[in-house]
């Protein structure tokens, strides 16, 4: 007969719960909902809150978990660092703290928002929380530039930055390269106004002139398509191309 890996009271429980993840997960992800469906995504959400419930109130009540290995020795590296900063000893324990199931975050919270959202938005798999990007340079000196979402992927900035700082009043050091990176990227902003408001010429919307082989222009604001200028020119000799079209 196959045991669990927990106590028969416990690994009900616990395949019970992975049943109702599951269960929520396909519906949260149907690409076609109806109000029958919708209604039962939230009957099954709420079924699933009352055995997360359940789950941290028996189960996670029975066992003591606490951090792994790696974590306490991080632990002990930051306090060691600390008390060295600022001369002093630590009066905090370095042994392993006691780590609890937490239903208190925001990915718990914004389950119960799924329905309301689908009705909104349509479903899942018609919008994204990675829309707004932000392109600022490698901080790390390398060649290219880090793309930072704001929204889902805002964290990402913060790892981006964290290696500038000196691991120590970690927030107000991230708070200060964030203000040096919105002015820098005003004054580019400024800078791409001017430029706009100033252009010469040669940085028009006009691709090529008569008298030129060929024309490059230094601004990307004004891009011409390839195919629309062919056809709005077909009866030009100049524009006469052969296309070949490899599959």
């Amino acid at each position: 007969m196959f045991e669990g890996l927990f106590p028969a009271s416990h690994d009900t429980i616990v395949q019970t719960l992975l049943y109702r993840f599951a269960q929520w997960h396909a519906l949260a992800k149907l690409r076609n909902h109806s109000e029958s469906t919708l209604s039962f995504l939230e009957d099954t959400f709420k079924t699933l809150s009352r055995q997360l419930r359940k789950f941290r109130d028996f189960t996670c009540a029975a066992f003591n978990t606490v951090e792994l290995q790696k974590e306490t020795a991080a632990c002990r590296r930051r306090l060691a660092q600390r008390a060295e900063c600022i001369n002093a000893t630590s009066s905090e324990s370095s042994g392993p703290r006691t780590k609890r199931f937490n239903l208190n975050t925001y990915k718990f919270h914004a389950m119960g928002d799924y329905v309301r959202t689908i009705k909104l938005f349509g479903t899942t798999d018609s919008f994204t929380t990675q829309i707004i990007r932000i392109l600022f340079p490698n901080p790390q000196g390398q060649r290219g530039t880090y793309v930072i979402g704001q929204g889902e992927l805002a964290h990402r900035a913060l790892k981006a930055i964290y290696p500038l700082t000196s691991k120590l009043d970690t927030p107000a050091q991230l708070a200060k390269h964030e203000r040096r990176r919105r002015v820098l990227r005003q004054v580019r902003e400024a800078a791409d106004t001017t430029l706009s408001s100033n252009q010469t010429p040669a940085d028009s919307a006009t691709p090529w002139f008569p008298n030129d082989h060929h024309f490059i222009a230094s601004s990307r604001n004004n891009p011409v398509s390839l195919f629309t200028f062919l056809r709005e020119h077909g009866n030009d000799p100049a524009t006469k191309v052969r296309i070949t079209l490899h599959f």
